[in-house]
């Protein structure tokens, strides 16, 4: 019995001698790590913020000092966008770069306003992938159409994320208004999105009605429809393409123009 039980003990030594020079070999390669990474070389002492710019190129670099200075290693680069996120809500963090040996470089870039948030009787710059980038201002902003969302009751704040509402739904229609420039050259002045569908109306009064989870079909229509009838802009008091043939409902001065040509 004594003979069977000898080897099993020296095996159990052999083991337990194994697994301690293993933890010694790590803890002194640890060591030696984390002296070579906190050498002086490689501490960050500042972080560069480039701004780009299309057609640009990038504005004088801003320095902002670091407080301890932290290894290049270490550094946690999606906490280090998070950061500047919220420092900056009006711009997109590009990338964020480790240049060895001790710099540390975020490059931003300008969102583009797509719409204007109308909220609380404010207007709200909003980025084409629902972010707010602007503090509410008392009177919309010209040049962009107004968007009303059921779902959102304020206050917002700069640095808002959107996409998780009703912004969604009028992302689409928006992308189709931005590329093709308004409808047939006309300015969008406001798009509303109120339970499941969508209505877009103009700065002459016109409005244009989408189902939600159909827009783009619906903004072919329309396209197709234009052509057919060239004065229908002019005519329709409002055109609803939720269904496969669209209604149009025109205006009295429409209909009385067409009696008197009868």
């Amino acid at each position: 019995m004594k003979s069977r039980l000898r080897p099993r003990r020296h095996r159990g030594v052999f083991l337990s001698i194994s697994i301690l020079s293993g933890t010694v070999f790590l803890l002194a390669f640890q060591g030696v790590a984390d002296s070579f990474f906190s050498q002086p070389a490689f501490l960050v002492q500042e972080v560069e913020a480039r701004w780009l710019e299309p057609g640009k190129g990038s504005r004088t670099p801003m320095r902002f000092r670091l407080n301890p200075a932290v290894s290049i290693f270490r550094v946690d680069l999606a906490a280090m966008a998070r950061v500047f996120e919220q420092r900056y809500p009006s711009a997109e963090i590009e990338r964020v770069e480790r240049i060895l040996p001790n710099r540390l470089v975020v490059d931003l870039r300008p969102c583009t306003a797509a719409a204007q948030l109308n909220c609380d009787g404010k207007f709200h710059a909003l980025s084409e992938e629902g972010k707010v980038i602007s503090r509410g201002a008392p009177v919309p902003h010209p040049n962009l159409p107004v968007l009303v969302l059921e779902e959102v009751h304020g206050p917002v704040r700069p640095g808002q994320d959107l996409g998780g509402s009703d912004f969604w739904k009028a992302s689409d229609l928006l992308a189709a208004v931005r590329r093709d420039g308004g409808v047939a050259g006309q300015p969008v002045r406001e798009v509303e999105v109120k339970g499941p569908d969508i209505s877009l109306r103009l700065h002459s009064g016109l409005e244009i009605r989408f189902a939600g989870d159909r827009v783009w079909a619906g903004w072919q229509r329309l396209g197709e429809l234009i052509p057919q009838r060239p004065r229908v802009l002019a005519e329709a008091r409002y055109i609803d393409l939720r269904f496969a043939d669209p209604v149009i409902a025109l205006r009295e001065t429409a209909r009385l123009k067409r009696k008197g040509k009868k």
